[in-house]
């Protein structure tokens, strides 16, 4: 099925079935990025709205889809008759999007042995409203998200890693690089940052390439290359910038944790620094709970890191949860829930990290650390070190003697990064990870950044050191 742009005839959209939405797009000058195939993990479990795989559940649950059901209800709210009615009969989950749920939506309704699926779509027919399977359990929500959601996927890191491996046919004849990386932001759907080190000369590049089959992370290197600038993965975006700064990203990675200090894309299951907790199965039933709370009882009961963002979590401003889900992955029920209240969640760092779309984004371009091996070299004990850290509505002031204390090194706040601003207050719980890793939460949380100098950790703000560390030299 082809479309034409009526106001730009060269453009031509292919538009085929894929695991990552279109196939072919074909662009002014030239441009053409094609997906020739996805890699295995992601076939058996697509981020997309899917229901393929056999995986245990999705038999299960298109076993249940097919069975019959007979409901008859008359005048009754959609929300707390049918739904879970279904969920018990069926023993399945099923959730029903905040924004449907505002909505008055009785509903009077009489099915005889109707398979499951067939009874779903006739109810949620009657209010405009559309279902799918996805993460484990049934969504229903209007037709609006359903395509954010099918678009964004459901974990925003999983369908990174998919886009990074699959494999594209890759052709540009002249086409100036921010339209190259337009096309891949809206046909991938995956997020990709400039950071500011990169020249406005070098956006307006104009790259000839062509490969017929090649992984698409090795296709953005290689335009990357082109434009004379790198990129490095950060948490659920791609954060394109000069080969220094890139480095200087990867090795900060490397020291804070990461498994990979190369440009190339993670395999499986890299990024998951707790890979564990967050592939076992969770059950819980939150009725108007603070996420805070939520957050606190997940903490405590998967022994994992969760950072929230403390400018959008913990306010008192109505993000309360109403969610019941019974044996889902850890990774999937923390989406939901963190999708309930518009927020999102990366991996980042030894911890979770709870936060707004933009916050995550300021979080990938703003490294915490500006790294200097040899001066690192001569606290490396103290900075490996595992510690504990829990303080609440604590002024950064107040907390920088209690670090050095806690690190047994010598911690300095520069007075002037928060000359101008609100000082800031942390509410933060870290629980056995390194003492630079605690350092780095930190500076993530207050917008500020730490190095190493003459055997002292400072800490300012990033242009500040930055402009006095490896970049000057």
């Amino acid at each position: 099925m082809k479309h034409w742009c009526p106001r730009r005839p060269w453009v031509t959209v292919v538009v085929a079935a894929s695991v990552l939405g279109i196939v072919s797009c074909r662009g002014p000058g030239g441009l053409t990025l094609e997906i020739l195939d996805v890699p295995a993990e992601a076939k058996a479990r697509p981020p997309a709205l899917e229901d393929r795989g056999d995986e245990p559940w999705r038999r299960t649950l298109r076993r249940k889809l097919a069975e019959p059901v007979s409901v008859d209800f008359i005048a009754c709210p959609l929300w707390c008759g049918p739904l879970p009615l279904l969920r018990k009969l069926k023993n399945v989950n099923i959730v029903l999007d905040e924004r449907a749920r505002r909505r008055p939506l009785e509903i009077t309704i009489k099915l005889d042995k109707v398979t499951f699926a067939n009874a779903l779509t006739l109810m949620c027919s009657q209010f405009d409203l559309g279902w799918t399977v996805t993460g484990g359990l049934i969504y229903i929500a209007p037709g609006d998200r359903l395509r954010e959601l099918k678009e964004r996927g459901l974990v925003p890191q999983e369908r990174l890693e998919a886009a990074l491996r699959t494999t594209v046919a890759f052709r540009s004849d002249g086409v100036p690089f921010d339209p190259v990386i337009a096309r891949v932001r809206k046909q991938l759907g995956i997020c990709v940052l400039f950071d500011r080190s990169v020249p406005s000369r070098a956006r307006r590049t104009a790259l000839t390439l062509t490969l017929d089959r090649a992984r698409f992370a090795d296709v953005l290197r290689r335009v990357c290359r082109q434009a004379g600038l790198d990129y490095v993965v950060v948490g659920n975006a791609v954060v394109i910038s000069t080969p220094a700064t890139a480095a200087h990203r990867r090795a900060v990675r490397a020291v804070l944790g990461h498994r990979t200090t190369g440009a190339a894309p993670p395999r499986p299951g890299m990024h998951r620094m707790i890979p564990s907790p967050l592939e076992e199965p969770i059950s819980f039933d939150f009725i108007a709970t603070p996420l805070d709370d939520i957050l606190s009882f997940l903490r405590g009961l998967k022994k994992v890191n969760i950072v929230a963002d403390q400018t959008v979590v913990g306010k008192g401003d109505g993000r309360d949860v109403t969610l019941r889900l019974e044996k889902v992955r850890f990774r999937d029920a923390l989406a939901w829930i963190t999708r309930r209240v518009n927020l999102q969640y990366t991996v980042l760092d030894r911890a979770i990290f709870v936060s707004t779309e933009e916050g995550l984004r300021n979080c990938a371009l703003t490294p915490p650390l500006v790294y200097e091996p040899a001066a690192w070299a001569k606290l490396k004990e103290q900075l490996d070190q595992p510690v504990g850290l829990d303080v609440i509505a604590t002024p950064l002031r107040d907390l920088v003697p209690a670090l050095g204390k806690l690190g047994k090194v010598k911690v300095v706040l520069d007075g002037a990064a928060l000359a101008g601003r609100e000082e800031p207050v942390l509410t933060l719980r870290l629980d056995r990870v390194p003492f630079k890793n605690v350092l780095a939460w930190i500076c993530r949380l207050t917008r500020l950044a730490y190095t190493v100098r003459d055997g002292t950790i400072l800490i300012s703000t990033p242009e500040k050191l930055w402009a006095q560390g490896p970049r000057r030299r």
